[in-house]
């Protein structure tokens, strides 16, 4: 009876422990990324150009020059939240894609 008790008190203190790091963990991730968003210079005024993309992969550059043209406003018309909700849960061990 008594080692019961010392293996639950035991298994209990554990289950906090990983309970209060993950909540920790998240706690300093919302910190940084309003850390970054607050730090990141505004590109709404800002437009592509092809030389931007200079000494990047050829298959890189080919996909920003298929989807952008010269002297196009950036805009990110996304969700930010989602966007990194999705990167963060990305397990996936193989990722294979072709770009037109």
């Amino acid at each position: 009876m008594n080692i019961m008790v010392i293996v639950f008190s035991i298994l209990g203190l554990i289950l906090v422990v990983l309970i209060i790091g993950k909540i920790n963990l998240s706690i300093k991730f919302r910190k940084q990324v309003k850390e970054l968003f607050y730090l990141s210079k505004s590109i709404s005024q800002q437009q592509f150009h092809k030389s931007q993309i200079d000494g990047l992969p050829e298959p890189v550059q080919r996909y920003f020059n298929y989807i952008l043209t010269d002297g196009q406003p950036l805009k990110f018309f996304g969700d930010w939240k989602r966007a990194i909700s999705v990167m963060q849960n990305f397990t996936s061990p193989k990722l294979s894609m072709t770009i037109l």
